[in-house]
Order: C-alpha cells, then sequence, then structure tokens
C-alpha cells in the first residue's frame, strides 16, 4: 500500500493485494444432495412441441448438488485508491470523508455455477458440458400449433414455424449443480465514509457516521470460454447500500439511532421482478457507570427493527435462498452488559 499526505488536511492512498482461498472440506468431499424442485420448463423440449408433461414445468426435475475433489484454490487480485478530507475550516471542524474505489477480480471463484433455469438456457454454451444429463438418443417434432415456438437447440435458438419439424434430444435425467470453479468475477465499485462530531460545553457531543457503497459492476463468466454476464442491479445483486448512525453522548448517557438500507434490484422488463428497496431502523440506549463495583460497565438497550419493517417480497423456486431475502424476524429487543477490567 501507499500513503501519501500532501497537505494536512487530505490523504491519498492506494493499495494492491493478492489473495487464494483453499476449498474446505465440506466442499471437497460433501455428500451429494439430491432435490425435487418444480418450475424448469425444458427449453430444448417445450412441451408445446413434444406433448410430453414431463418437459413442462410442473415436473419435479432432479438436481444433483454435493463435493467436488477435483476444486481448485481460488485466487483474486484487487485494487483500491482513495483520499480522506478532513476540513480544517471552522465551520466544517469535525468532518471527515473518505472515498474509495476498489477493484477486484477473482480467479476460479469456488461456487455454484448459478441457478438451475440458468443451467438449463446455457447447456450448449461452451464449459457447461456435462451439467445437464439426458436420455440417450434423439427425436423428431413436428410445430402441430399455429404459433412459431422458440427451441434452443446446440447452434442457437432455433424458431420453429408452424408445420415444421425439429429433432430435439432425449428427456432430462438429472442436472448437476454442484460446486465447481467459476471461471471468473469481476466487481467494482466506490465506498464512501462520513463522519461528523460536534461537541458542546454543556450538552455533551453529537455525532454521525454514514457508510455506503455504490457498486458499478459485477461481471461474471461462469465457464472458460462461455459467454461473461453482467449482474450489477439484478435481481438479489443491489446497487447500493448504506448504513448510517446519529448518536448523542452526554456524561455517562449515549443514544444511538440506527437506519440500514438497501436499494431495489431486478428488473421487471427482462426479469419479470423486481424487489423493493429494503429498509431498517433501530434505536440504542446506554449508560457507563464510572464508580463504585460497576466502574468501568456499560449496559446497553436496544430495539432493532424499530418499525417492524417486513422484508420485500421475493420471487424464488424450491429450494429457497433465503440469503436473498431481509431478514424475517422483525422487531426484536436486546439488552447487553460489558465490563473492563
Amino acid at each position: 500500500g501507499l500513503t501519501i499526505q500532501p497537505f494536512k488536511q487530505l490523504l491519498l492512498r492506494g493499495t494492491f493485494s493478492q489473495g487464494f482461498r483453499a476449498p474446505t472440506l465440506s466442499q471437497l468431499f460433501g455428500g451429494i444432495r439430491e432435490t425435487l424442485p418444480s418450475g424448469l420448463q425444458d427449453p430444448s423440449r417445450p412441451p408445446l412441441l413434444t406433448g410430453d408433461p414431463f418437459d413442462g414445468s410442473t415436473t419435479q426435475r432432479l438436481v444433483r448438488e454435493g463435493g467436488n475433489p477435483n476444486l481448485k484454490a481460488e485466487e483474486s487480485e484487487s485494487w483500491s485508491y482513495g483520499f480522506v478530507w478532513e476540513p480544517t475550516w471552522r465551520l466544517l471542524k469535525g468532518l471527515q470523508i473518505g472515498v474509495s474505489y476498489y477493484d477486484i477480480a477473482q480467479k476460479d471463484r469456488i461456487g455454484n455455477i448459478g441457478s438451475n433455469a440458468f443451467i438449463l438456457t446455457n447447456e450448449y454454451q461452451p464449459g457447461f458440458e456435462g451439467f445437464v444429463v439426458r436420455q440417450s438418443g434423439n427425436e423428431t417434432y413436428r410445430n402441430n400449433t399455429t404459433s412459431a415456438m422458440n427451441v434452443i437447440t446446440p447452434t442457437g435458438t432455433q424458431s420453429v414455424a408452424p408445420g415444421q419439424t425439429i429433432t430435439v434430444p432425449g428427456r432430462i435425467s438429472f442436472i448437476r449443480n454442484g460446486v465447481v470453479n467459476v471461471a471468473k468475477r469481476s466487481v467494482q465499485g466506490t465506498d464512501f465514509d462520513i463522519r461528523y462530531s460536534y461537541k458542546t460545553t454543556s450538552l455533551g457531543r453529537f455525532w454521525l457516521t454514514s457508510n455506503f457503497t455504490l457498486v458499478d459492476s459485477i461481471w461474471n463468466q461462469a465457464r472458460a470460454n462461455a459467454v461473461g454476464f453482467e449482474y450489477n442491479g439484478t435481481l438479489s445483486w443491489p446497487n447500493f447500500r448504506a448504513l448510517s448512525r446519529v448518536g448523542w453522548d452526554y456524561r455517562d448517557f449515549g443514544v444511538t439511532l440506527l437506519n440500514n438500507y438497501i436499494s431495489s434490484n431486478g428488473n421487471l422488463t427482462t426479469e419479470g421482478f423486481e424487489v423493493d428497496p429494503y429498509y431498517t431502523v433501530g434505536l440504542q440506549l446506554r449508560y457507563t457507570f464510572n464508580s463504585g463495583l460497576l466502574a468501568k460497565t456499560m449496559i446497553t438497550f436496544g430495539v432493532d427493527n424499530l418499525l417492524n419493517k417486513e422484508p420485500s417480497l421475493f420471487s424464488d423456486s424450491v429450494p429457497y435462498d433465503t440469503s436473498l431475502i431481509g431478514r424475517p424476524q422483525g422487531r426484536f429487543y436486546y439488552l447487553g452488559l460489558r465490563k473492563q477490567f
């Protein structure tokens, strides 16, 4: 890292780092799990073409997940650079602003290649070989409807006109969706850090902190030679998050109001669903004893999700991924005790 302070109020900084993460034992040798999700129509065998209900979305597909003994360690490189500005002007005294741009590139990232629907849609793309296992043999069908229909083939998406025939592969036997070394991921964005403190002679200290992140890009390439996709702002990938606190400290007493915010994500036009913004408000009271047996003891009482905000509705299929939704427990209270010796 490099730090330069050209003058008292301004600090310039930049860092470069490399890292790696070895796969865990469960990722290497975890047992095979089988699930039976529905909602996965076969895009290579549309049921209106084949007349086979098994090819439709009501069928429960066999999906096999689990460890992978062939995993390699994932590697990363990251750059960050920015500044910290702390003005000395009287009206802005106590203010500190930090801005940092980051660029993170990961290679051989360990994870699932994508959703089951994503695997089916990209079955014939480079790097996706073997993820969809089908029954042997091909079958030829005629479009007996009055409308054209799209069929995914090894050469791309083909529009089959009424009366036209097409040869399709066999039924799906199962889908493999265990952990693999995902080819590449890159993330770029900017972190902001704002702090302000104002101390009075008789009313104590008032302060504010706010940290927020604005994501510019989340690019993911699922497999080597596969087409990369931009995920920023899409479903489950919000491009803005913020955590802010405002507080007042007076002698041994303190109070803090907190706000946590996550922006909307998803595109109603291209993805069929949009998740609303989600925020929670918290309140915390604290008192510190400075004498007697309880000296250096702080008691904290707080309310999290003060407004009892329900998480935004999220569109997902079985098995549900609970990491993609807001916190469901609603308002709750907590009490804390901390003692220094």
